[in-house]
């Protein structure tokens, strides 16, 4: 009778020890199809977990998709390291852990090139019990969507000099022309005289 090979697809008898077209071993000295079979099942848990993995990359958001990726990457490394079978898919699962990473670099320019494109607008800073508020809004004057944004507060002592920092941060769209409210809450000190606040990051789409 005639099967099909697990490895190529082709018809090979269900008697031949191996595949004439590929050389999978069908049948091996002392151990049944059925056993060969779950040992092949067995020997693919990396494939199956990286390709898990990336299926949850394609879900993962931008900031966080490192994690995932160095699954993908490890799992297929692993995969061909053990020779499981269908090395290709190893390789390509591989392949695109990698894509994966480097498609989710941050762009250090989109970081700073847009910022002088982030107007703070009608912020102030009160104390109140033992914590301050600073409060405004950001304004978007360019052109483009920004998709994340980070607002930090500068605490200066008399002198000036800056003896503590705090930020807050969105990742909801800011579309041009819009602006958004923001605050920020810190523990309040005596050696607090006073604060500035600037936008230090901006990530367009």
């Amino acid at each position: 009778m005639l099967v099909k090979c697990p490895e190529c697809l082709m018809d090979v008898s269900d008697s031949a020890p191996s595949c004439p077209h590929c050389g999978y071993v069908v049948k091996a000295a002392g151990v049944s199809r059925g056993e060969i079979d779950s040992r092949k099942s067995a020997l693919a848990i990396f494939q199956f977990v990286s390709l898990g993995a990336i299926v949850i990359a394609l879900f993962t958001p931008r900031m966080l998709i490192t994690l995932p990726c160095l699954v993908i990457i490890s799992a297929g490394i692993i995969a061909l390291v053990r020779k499981e079978p269908r090395w290709v898919l190893s390789l390509g699962c591989t392949i695109a852990g990698l894509y994966l990473i480097a498609m989710s670099a941050p762009d250090l320019s989109s970081r700073t090139e847009y910022i002088g494109k982030m107007e703070l607008q009608n912020w102030d800073w009160q104390a109140e019990s033992n914590y301050t508020h600073i409060r405004g809004r950001v304004k978007n004057t360019g052109n483009k969507t920004v998709r994340y944004f980070k607002v930090q507060a500068f605490y200066k002592d008399a002198s000036g000099n800056v003896i503590d920092t705090d930020f807050t941060n969105s990742s909801e769209n800011l579309m041009p022309g819009m602006s958004k409210e923001f605050e920020i809450t810190h523990r309040q000190s005596p050696d607090y005289k006073h604060v500035s606040i600037s936008v230090v990051e901006a990530h367009t789409q």
